[in-house]
Order: structure tokens, then sequence, then C-alpha cells
């Protein structure tokens, strides 16, 4: 494995401590501009140690903390897996870090879980394949906004993911999209993010040390 599997439970406080050891799929997605709510230049305060993180909780993000091991265990029983929560951490790159709503036994299949309000708000986002080189065929693969997209790919680079099942829940109704990470769009976009995120991890190392001196 090319990852290590980080003994903490998520939503503590050693886990907040954990994330400011390297950058998460959602701190991903803010820094290439897929996250609608905060941008790199917040992202960068906080993480060089010159803002404090907030963590926001609202109704729909516990109803997303509620329903998650509801929908992991349906989705364990009807694939026949046993996808459990983890916090990973790559070993080449340990500023990698990702928490996963499920990795399975094997250690190769990612499970992300999205439980909103009404499907709508997971359509495509087609902004996104503009300039990707993505042609028609590979657009529907996949059903998701960049947001989202870009979390669960981050979250495979991490730890080298053959597969990825991203599952959107809404009263007892799945929606569940496979992800091959492994294609070449995927890994244009993996790419992608790896040099952005490369980049924006030296300069916050770089902005801590002048912050601490």
């Amino acid at each position: 494995m090319n990852y290590k599997i980080i003994d903490i439970n998520q939503d503590t406080d050693e886990w907040l401590e954990w994330r400011r050891s390297g950058i998460t799929a959602t701190e991903a997605s803010i820094i290439i501009g897929a996250n609608p709510y905060e941008t790199k230049e917040e992202l960068f305060l906080v993480k060089s140690g010159q803002k404090s993180a907030e963590f926001k909780n609202n109704e729909a993000i516990q109803r997303g903390k509620d329903l998650e091991p509801v929908v992991r265990d349906k989705i364990n029983n009807h694939y026949g897996e046993n996808f459990q929560p983890a916090c990973v951490q790559n070993l080449e790159y340990n500023w990698m870090i990702a928490s996963l709503d499920g990795l399975s036994e094997c250690g190769t299949q990612i499970l992300e879980i999205k439980c909103p309000t009404n499907f709508g708000s997971h359509k495509k986002n087609f902004s996104f394949y503009q300039g990707c080189g993505a042609d028609d065929k590979e657009v529907e693969m996949y059903g998701m906004p960049q947001y989202y997209l870009s979390q669960v790919l981050w979250q495979s680079l991490c730890v080298s993911a053959a597969n990825i099942l991203f599952v959107s829940y809404l009263s007892g109704n799945f929606k569940v999209v496979e992800v091959n990470p492994n294609n070449d769009y995927c890994q244009f976009y993996i790419d992608r993010m790896k040099t952005k995120c490369l980049e924006f991890w030296q300069e916050v190392q770089e902005a801590r040390l002048k912050h601490e001196n």
C-alpha cells in the first residue's frame, strides 16, 4: 500500500488538528477553484496559521452526518462489501490526506456518500469539462458537479484507488456513480490537482515559517 491509516475518529479535536498536517479532499477542491463555499485565499490564511479555522455545522451537514452510517450499511449489504470510514495519509507525499466515508477491506475501493435534499443538486456542471479534453462520451460517465468529482479524485490519489463509488441518497433511493480514476481523463485532472496543491502546500510551509519567526 502507498498509504497508511491514521487511527483517529473523524469529527474530534484530534481529527481537526490532524487536518492541519496536509491537504484534504475538500481543501483540494478549494485550491483548484471547484469549491463554491470558500476561496483559495481564505484557505491559505487558515493553513498558514494566520486565521483560525471555522468548521460550520448546519441542518444539511448534520443530516449528512446522521445518515452516513445508515447509507454505508445499505451499500455494504447491497454490494456485499465492508466499507468502513478511515483517515488516510499518502506515504510518498505525507501532505496528501483524506477522511473517507468508506474504504473497502482490500483497500482499493473508496465510498463517498452524499445526502442531498434533492437529486437536482447533483446535476452535471458542464463548465467543469470545458478545456479539459473530455469528449461527450466521457462527460456522460460522471453525473456530478466538479466540487464532488474533485474530492473523490483527490481521495483516490491518496490511496491509489482502483474504483470509487459515489452515492447520493435521498428518502430511501440511491443514485450510484462508479468512477474509474485511472482513465485518461481522470488522470489528467488528478495530475492538475496534484501540481496545484503541491504549489499551494509549499507556499503554506514558507508562510508558516515566516509567521512563526
